[in-house]
């Protein structure tokens, strides 16, 4: 850094200036922002982090009641960061604070007690956008690292239908994966939940929009950012008028995904019927080409076991081998459904081989009669539920970006500007 005196002609007194390169300024001002970073940064050593610790801890080995602590994320436990001072937040900001540390109080209360210190780190996270963005979607401290740098830029966006988790069995709502994210809407908290999700969800899962321009990923994950805020901060699960389908469509709307446009024949009139319900079971309503091509009277048909499930699937691929590829989204949702008795016969099994001889009948799927071998539409040769999730898994990536990095969520006070000494009036 170099000093200069400047003489002013004319003036009464010298005035002396610090001139400062470009490059100096910069430093000074990364210098700056580390010191405030460290000083907002939560040590592992502060009780604040040994009880978000326990916290994930909790979720990871109980998993019979997961769905109590579903709406934490993995990723809230690499970096913790203090609450920002409450003056420094908007009135919205406030606003949504009281309301969403009430849901956290209600859930500390019924499930696992945590300070009210802790509680508000964690609503913080979720009613600041600048915040959320950084600590849920951050590729730099994903639960599980990935590689996410490409040549060209692209992440999806996809709809999933998923098994309520806390549900009786063959209970679905819907999700959003975006990016290597999944997005739900939680009943139990009434909280927009984030995660990293399992690449082997892929295999189950309808695309519906696909983004190649840097500027769209970072901008449509602020978006979704500012409107997952808004929803822990005023929104309450309803089953008719705030279930998860009606996240999904306001968030697909607002990062100008057109679900309308995307889903097709089954998968569409069954996303209807869960926005109507809430949730829906194993039963569908055919469309018009399938009661054709099965020259069936009937409207609707259930599935209440895997062998029922298999049968549909085996006497549409009879009638019309082209069909599935030709309406995948059909093929995604009853994927879906097939997936729940494997599952169920996994957990039965305690992750050992699959064995048809013990397992319920409901879980059972089609068998060939002479050779007893399973003939499963999706899982033709089954060993273990790992494999048949890992046979569909995709070998891309689910997120390139070079420009992805949210920024750490510094608020700073705004300054008075000062008047320079001898320019005073």
């Amino acid at each position: 850094m170099k000093r200069f005196s400047i003489f002013r002609s004319g003036s009464r007194r010298n005035v002396t200036q610090d001139l400062v390169s470009e490059d100096d300024k910069r430093e000074m001002e990364l210098e700056e922002e580390r010191k405030l970073i460290d000083e907002a940064t939560i040590t592992s050593s502060h009780s604040i982090y040994q009880e978000i610790l326990s916290l994930y801890q909790k979720q990871c080995e109980n998993h019979s009641e997961k769905s109590f602590f579903n709406w934490f994320c993995g990723s809230e436990k690499i970096r913790v960061i203090k609450p920002i001072q409450d003056e420094l937040l908007t009135l919205d900001e406030q606003i949504h604070l009281k309301e969403c540390l009430e849901k956290l109080r209600d859930i500390s209360t019924q499930f696992h007690p945590l300070s009210e210190e802790t509680l508000q780190v964690l609503a913080h996270n979720r009613i600041i956008p600048e915040r959320f963005f950084h600590i849920f979607f951050n590729p730099h401290i994903l639960e599980h690292a990935i590689n996410v740098k490409g040549l060209k830029p692209y992440m999806k966006v996809r709809l999933l239908f998923k098994q309520v988790s806390n549900g009786k069995f063959g209970t679905f709502d819907s999700c959003l994966l975006v990016g290597c994210w999944r997005l739900e809407w939680d009943e139990k908290s009434s909280l927009v939940c984030v995660r990293q999700f399992d690449t082997s969800r892929l295999h189950f899962a309808i695309d519906l929009e696909r983004f190649t321009n840097e500027e769209k990923i970072v901008e449509s994950l602020k978006i979704i950012s500012n409107e997952c805020c808004v929803w822990n901060g005023t929104k309450k699960y309803d089953v008719k008028s705030c279930n998860a389908q009606h996240f999904v469509l306001h968030i697909l709307e607002k990062i100008g995904v057109n679900l309308d446009q995307s889903l097709k024949g089954l998968s569409k009139i069954y996303f209807n019927s869960l926005l109507q319900n809430g949730t829906g079971t194993t039963e569908i309503e055919l469309t018009q080409e399938l009661k054709q091509l099965l020259n069936s009277n009937t409207s609707n048909v259930s599935f209440h076991n895997h062998k029922a499930l298999d049968l549909f699937l085996e006497n549409i691929s009879t009638k019309n081998p082209y069909y599935f590829p030709q309406n995948t989204c059909d093929q995604m949702l009853l994927k879906c459904f097939d997936e729940c008795y494997w599952l169920s016969l996994h957990q039965s099994n305690n992750g050992a081989e699959f064995n048809f001889t013990n397992c319920s009948e409901r879980d059972r799927p089609l068998m060939k009669d002479q050779t007893n071998e399973c003939q499963c539409h999706f899982n033709m040769n089954p060993t273990t539920y790992g494999d048949y999730v890992a046979s569909g898994m995709t070998i891309n990536n689910v997120l390139c970006s070079q420009k992805l990095s949210p920024p750490f969520p510094l608020r700073r006070k705004k300054q008075e500007p000062s008047t320079p000494e001898g320019l005073s009036q």
